[in-house]
């Protein structure tokens, strides 16, 4: 998404930061890379000054200036929390201004931008997600209007996943039976909305039969099939099976699993290379972050190739570090 961001010191020291560390990262460039890292301390301190005062810590300037901060830390990662500090900075500023100042213009396009840095917090958290009230999906999609594309209507259904996981905490905390007929109500539904969102997914038979996808469509799949494997806690807790028996006739949980996450692996393998756009990549982070975790619950030798291709290729060839530091982001990430 293009932004036209006001300018201002904050902003050029924002933006100083962001490219000259990518450019930095990708050509192992010391000088560039310093100097990203000098952007990013004074930016750092302009934006701690703009959160001191109430005015100030929800302007255009301070949000926009974040979300900069967001993209430095996916490439640089400064230290193991700095990611999740950030997305959960901005997760709050925006819910702080309210649904109201992000209807129209920069301040809808800092929204929609943020989305899944917002729903990342929120499932990082284990909390209910705002952007799943109805005062927030009417501003995201005004009635009348549907989502964009299939990605944004992927969205519409993941901002939905941090509150299961938060209602099975409660549940296993203090149980009743009405609070668990309805959050086995409430996964169903999603885990139904996610299959029929993957059925629907366009894509161009190879001519061994293999489907393909265009680049964006399968990163978009490959998040959809992490959701899934994210949902496959409280699908063990409900007894509610996680695929279609017309997917699997036979096979157990961790197989079926297992399933969903080699079928992640692959796409990222098909879909990313030295050429691919930068964003191909980015949104691959987190789906083969859930892979290599569920695989190294199940003691199989193939967690360690998924290591080792995110730090190759994630990392090394498209510079994005927190790519490169599974172990860190997996203590965070707690699904």
């Amino acid at each position: 998404m293009e932004m036209h961001l006001p300018t201002s010191s904050l902003h050029q020291s924002c933006v100083d930061a962001v490219t000259a560390s990518y450019f930095g990262s990708i050509n192992n460039n010391h000088h560039a890379y310093t100097k990203g890292r000098q952007a990013y301390v004074h930016a750092l301190a302009r934006i701690n000054q703009a959160l001191a005062y109430n005015d100030s810590a929800l302007e255009q300037q301070t949000l926009t200036g974040v979300l900069c901060l967001c993209l430095y830390e996916n490439i640089v990662l400064s230290h193991s929390t700095a990611w999740f500090t950030h997305y959960s900075g901005i997760s709050r500023l925006i819910e702080f201004r309210g649904p109201s100042r992000h209807r129209i213009g920069l301040d809808r396009d800092i929204l929609h931008a943020s989305r899944f840095m917002i729903i990342l917090a929120a499932g990082a958290q284990r909390r209910h997600c705002f952007l799943a009230y109805p005062s927030w999906r009417s501003i995201v999609w005004p009635p009348g209007h549907e989502a964009a594309s299939k990605p944004d209507a992927l969205l519409e259904i993941a901002v939905d996943v941090p509150g299961i996981l938060y209602d099975l905490d409660r549940i296993k905390a203090t149980f009743t039976p009405d609070s668990y007929a309805l959050l086995r109500q409430h996964t169903v539904a999603i885990l139904q909305k996610l299959h029929n969102w993957s059925s629907s997914l366009s894509y161009d038979p190879s001519l061994n039969g293999v489907r393909r996808y265009n680049p964006i469509n399968a990163a978009a799949l490959a998040l959809c099939y992490a959701i899934m494997l994210v949902i496959s806690e409280p699908c063990s807790f409900l007894s509610v099976p996680l695929l279609p028996i017309s997917n699997i006739a036979q096979g157990t949980d961790a197989e079926q699993k297992r399933s969903l996450a080699m079928a992640i692996y692959d796409l990222a393998k098909a879909s990313i290379g030295t050429n691919n756009s930068i964003p191909g990549a980015f949104f691959f982070i987190f789906p083969l972050y859930t892979v290599a975790k569920h695989l190294t619950r199940g003691g199989g030798q193939e967690a360690y190739h998924i290591y080792d291709y995110m730090d190759s290729v994630i990392g090394g060839v498209h510079g994005f570090s927190i790519g490169s530091e599974a172990t860190e982001m997996e203590e965070y990430v707690s699904y």
